[in-house]
C-alpha cells in the first residue's frame, strides 16, 4: 500500500509523539492475525492506558531514533511489526500482549524498551510475569494483615476457651441440683 508523503509525515509525527509519551514500548509480529483479534487486542489495550499501533517499521525506527532511543535490533523488526505503546503503566501493556500472544497464533512478541532502554524477548516475558501492582498491594496487605489477625485471635482464644469452661460449670453445678 502506497502512502503519500503527507500522510507518513503525520503517522510519523504521531508515532514521535506516542514514543515520547510511553513508559514502555513493546514490538510484536502480527503474522496472520485477523482484523477482529487485532480489533480485539487494540479495544483491550486502550481500557489499560495503553495503544497498539500497526505502522510501517521505516517510520517506526524513525520516530524512535528522534525520540532519543537506541536503533533496535533486526530480530526486533522482523516480518510485520505492531507496537504497543504503554503511557499509565509499564507492566499492564506487557501482560496484556503477553496474553493475547498466548491465546492467539498470529501474535508474538519481539522485544521492546522500557524507559527508552532496549528489552531482548526474554526480558518482556519477564516483565510480563511480574505481579500487577494491584497484586502486589493486595499481597502486601494480606502480610501486613496477617499478625493483627493472628494476634486477635490469639487474644481471643483464652476468653472463648474461659467462657466455655465457666458455660460448662455453670451447667454441671445446674445439674447437680
Amino acid at each position: 500500500m502506497v502512502i503519500s508523503r503527507n500522510k507518513k509525515v503525520n503517522i510519523l509525527e504521531e508515532l514521535k509523539e506516542k514514543a515520547k509519551n510511553a513508559k514502555v514500548i513493546i514490538f510484536s509480529q502480527y503474522k496472520g492475525l485477523s482484523v477482529h483479534n487485532s480489533s480485539k487486542i487494540k479495544k483491550e489495550i486502550r481500557n489499560n492506558g495503553a495503544e497498539y499501533k500497526i505502522a510501517k517499521k521505516s517510520l517506526i525506527k524513525i520516530s524512535l531514533k528522534e525520540c532519543g532511543y537506541s536503533e533496535p535490533e533486526d530480530k526486533i523488526m522482523e516480518g510485520p511489526v505492531s507496537v504497543t505503546y504503554g503511557f499509565e503503566d509499564e507492566i499492564m501493556p506487557v501482560k496484556k500482549i503477553y496474553e493475547f500472544s498466548k491465546q492467539m497464533e498470529g501474535l508474538k512478541i519481539l522485544g521492546g524498551y522500557m524507559n527508552k532502554r532496549l528489552m531482548s524477548y526474554n526480558e518482556v516475558i519477564e516483565l510480563a510475569q511480574i505481579p500487577s501492582k494491584e497484586e502486589l498491594y493486595a499481597k502486601f496487605l494480606g502480610i501486613i494483615s496477617a499478625p493483627l489477625t493472628n494476634f486477635a485471635s490469639a487474644l481471643n482464644n483464652p476468653l472463648s476457651s474461659f467462657a466455655r469452661a465457666c458455660k460448662a460449670y455453670s451447667e454441671t453445678v445446674l445439674d447437680k441440683k
